[in-house]
């Protein structure tokens, strides 16, 4: 089973996209994040609702 790990997003949504978008093309849907999910970058509840997202279909 491959597995996903990510942590340190701090809303930067552009990065956490992309690095979701390559996980699922390489066929991974199991994800862990360790924290630290908003703070200074600027989309802080895009990236929320992305995490979400992933929570409900994954």
């Amino acid at each position: 089973m491959n597995i996903a790990i990510l942590s340190d997003i701090h809303s930067n949504y552009t990065a956490l996209n992309t690095c979701i978008e390559h996980a699922l093309h390489r066929g991974i849907i199991h994800f862990i994040f360790l924290g630290d999910y908003v703070s200074d970058c600027p989309y802080p509840q895009k990236t929320m609702n992305l995490l979400y997202e992933l929570q409900d279909n994954y």
